[in-house]
């Protein structure tokens, strides 16, 4: 099962010509059902996969509309919530060329409150993969995301829609939970204070974002200007190319990457998802509409099979310095009384990695995967009981833990997991 969390609304799309006098002339207008997290929604629907949609809409004829939406494209609206007295939230769009701009009224999605969302959180946890969009409290976000079960192959955050009055460190305090980040170039100027991104390549955009949030564990992907991806993904850099299609309408593509990406990483491996969900961006970029654009498997394959020697994906560079310095504390101080208080860190470097207890270097080896970096984070909290209470610390063997930490369901044991605590258990035995 397959969960997305965040915006839903009904867009209004008035496509416009600008006059000589300065003016706007509207060609056309059109009202669909609309928001992040809808769109992502129906995409997966229709690349066959199940799905549930947390969020809000208005007791109002456009939040009936969006239900019934919903329920057309086979997408459970069992958590979905309909708020009393409340519209719902209304996207309107002003296209003019490709690059649409976005003016939102808020309203039921802003409301819900994480007491709200409670009834959902065990859906969370036992989602294959997590899909979330801003547009919901920050707090509401992060108490859904701190449900997340440690089983999912991956959870995504496309980072819109932002407001003029987003707080950054705000974005900071759900990074934690996610493992892919993503943005379009235009919203690293928001994400990062870079005050012209004009100025800047989508590498350097890149950059610039993952250095802001080098402190994080998380792979970060730029939707470029000529809409190629640039990902960041294990310190590797690449470009995902757009697929040689005629670019209509760009207003989907990031959710149809996400939704795709997600589909395809559950299955297969990372560069096989990147080239499966480029291509599904560049579908969306081809039809009018950004819920008419969500493309289903046939689509997919149609641009794959109809570019079959198309270079999508290259490696552009390695070794990007992210997170090469960072020092993570897993072992605060506490009031309670111990036996012996651990000070542990994990230190991640460009070609190792190192464990150190109390200042004290306890493992050398190669460098770790953001994946490992989380279980063995896991592995050291769940020891930390172990070490720190004389009552636990007394009545656990090596044996006795990996049993406890299987029996909690938080982890599978790795190499270095393993090799780490066996150098625990021998100071436990």
């Amino acid at each position: 099962m397959f969960v997305v969390i965040g915006n839903i609304a009904y867009d209004m799309r008035d496509v416009v010509e600008q006059r000589h006098d300065g003016g706007y002339r509207i060609l056309s207008h059109s009202e669909t059902p609309g928001g992040r997290a809808y769109l992502q929604a129906i995409c997966l629907a229709r690349l066959g996969k199940r799905v549930k949609i947390i969020g809000g809409v208005g007791d109002d004829p456009y939040g009936a509309r969006i239900r019934s939406s919903l329920e057309f494209e086979k997408v459970s609206v069992d958590l979905l919530l309909t708020v009393e007295n409340s519209a719902t939230d209304i996207i309107r769009i002003q296209q003019d060329g490709l690059h649409p701009t976005y003016f939102a009224q808020i309203g039921a999605s802003y409301v819900l409150t994480p007491g709200d969302l409670k009834s959902s959180y065990q859906s969370i946890a036992n989602a294959t993969a997590v899909l979330v969009t801003l547009g919901m409290k920050f707090d509401t976000l992060k108490q859904a995301l701190h449900t997340v079960g440690k089983k999912r192959t991956i959870v995504i955050l496309r980072c819109a829609p932002i407001n003029d009055d987003l707080d950054i460190e705000q974005i900071s305090t759900l990074l934690e939970y996610i493992d892919l980040l993503v943005v379009s170039w235009r919203e690293v100027a928001a994400l990062s204070g870079v005050d012209d991104p004009d100025k800047h390549t989508d590498v350097d955009l890149l950059e610039i974002l993952t250095k802001q949030y080098n402190n994080f564990s998380v792979n970060i992907a730029v939707h470029g200007r000529d809409g190629s991806t640039y990902i960041i993904w294990e310190k590797v850099v690449y470009k995902a190319a757009v697929f040689p299609l005629d670019i209509v309408d760009v207003g989907g593509m990031l959710d149809a990457f996400c939704s795709a990406f997600a589909s395809e990483y559950h299955q297969h491996n990372f560069l096989s998802a990147l080239r499966y969900a480029q291509a599904a961006a560049s579908y969306s970029a081809h039809i009018a509409g950004a819920a008419a654009s969500m493309p289903t498997q046939e689509n997919i394959r149609w641009v794959l099979n109809k570019f079959p020697s198309f270079e999508c994906v290259t490696e552009i560079k390695k070794g990007l310095a992210q997170r090469r310095d960072l020092v993570i504390p897993l072992f605060q101080e506490t009031a309670v009384p111990v036996k012996e208080r651990w000070h542990v860190y994990l230190v991640p470097h460009k070609d190792k990695f190192t464990f150190y207890k109390n200042n004290d270097i306890k493992y050398e080896g190669d460098p770790l995967t953001s994946v490992q970096m989380r279980d063995l984070s896991l592995t050291f909290i769940l020891a930390k009981q172990v070490v720190e209470f004389d009552s636990l610390a007394q009545k656990f063997s090596l044996s006795e833990l990996k049993n406890q930490l299987h029996a909690e369901d938080k982890i599978v044991l790795g190499d270095v997991q393993t090799q780490i605590l066996k150098m625990l258990g021998k100071e436990l035995q």
